[in-house]
């Protein structure tokens, strides 16, 4: 997967590996910044959401919710981060097939839903408060 959030392009390209006749090449399928801004405008419409922040594999933040400041985007990053590599170890001690796609943690205020990729971290935090 590349992502490229350069302004000046604003084009997500997203390489995905194919085999042809047991030789591989990339198959590239290009989608506009514009969709990727409204799936993150749908996010943020979401009633009790407080924040995404979308990073890649290190840790790094690359995109993160205006409400929400760096400090606390980084925090999450490098937390979650730590979390989904552990998660993806044991997904694969279980089951050397299989691999992580998403990971759900709630606590008693907060519900923290992250989809990992190859390269890349979306983590979006909300509020959560338990039914009566």
């Amino acid at each position: 997967v590349c992502l490229n959030l350069e302004n000046q392009e604003r084009v997500l390209t997203i390489r995905c590996p194919t085999t042809n006749n047991n030789r591989l090449f990339a198959q590239e399928e290009i989608v506009s910044m514009s969709a990727i801004e409204d799936t993150l405008e749908r996010i943020k419409g979401q009633q009790g959401v407080e924040g995404y922040v979308i990073c890649n594999r290190e840790g790094s933040v690359l995109r993160r919710m205006a409400s929400m400041s760096q400090g606390t985007a980084e925090k999450y990053a490098r937390h979650m981060n730590e979390m989904a590599t552990k998660a993806r170890h044991v997904t694969r001690d279980l089951d050397p097939e299989d691999d992580l796609q998403n990971l759900r943690i709630r606590t008693k205020t907060k519900e923290v839903i992250l989809s990992h990729s190859a390269e890349f971290i979306i983590i979006v935090i909300q509020k959560w408060t338990p039914y009566s």
